[in-house]
């Protein structure tokens, strides 16, 4: 299953990069989200890239089919690794679900929009079991959608905290 999302940020793309590169501004913003026992595992900066790694206890907001109940809790442990090149402007973000045959996998790229930034982000859903995967990816899409929206505030509001540090 893919879909596409985008951000608007009102940073240049140069400060939101650094940003993206600070762990602070996962803690803040799955805090802000409503995740529970967030903890980053890894924070790897190299020259102009990084690889920040965030595991979070998440709720699944969306309704659940019968046929996927037994494969989706109601909690989800979420890892996330997010990877960029501050030159490019381009990265990458993996996720995975601890006891679910599931990942998403996540192309990002941030251009310059006058004093403002966009990131364009293109999602791709796959769910590893036979029969049912692809009905149950669309149900882990549509969970990742609402979350996308509600947590589009709190990242906004992460953003606007840690951006500061590099204005």
């Amino acid at each position: 299953m893919r879909f596409t999302e985008q951000n608007q940020y009102t940073y240049p793309s140069a400060v939101v990069l650094q940003v993206f590169s600070d762990p602070d501004y996962f803690l803040e913003k799955y805090r802000r989200a409503g995740a529970s026992q967030i903890e980053v595992l890894e924070d790897v900066q190299g020259d102009n890239t990084s690889r920040i790694t965030v595991s979070r206890h998440v709720d699944v907001d969306v309704p659940i089919p019968a046929f996927a109940r037994k494969h989706v809790p109601h909690q989800i442990t979420v890892v996330q690794s997010d990877n960029w090149n501050r030159d490019t402007g381009t990265g990458h973000l993996e996720i995975s679900f601890k006891g679910m045959p599931a990942e998403v996998y996540c192309a990002m790229k941030i251009s310059e929009a006058g004093a403002h930034c966009v990131l364009d982000l293109a999602f791709t859903v796959r769910v590893n079991i036979p029969f049912v995967g692809v009905k149950l990816a669309e149900v882990l899409a549509r969970d990742l959608r609402e979350k996308f929206e509600k947590d589009s505030a709190a990242a906004q509001q992460a953003m606007d905290l840690i951006a500061q540090r590099y204005l």
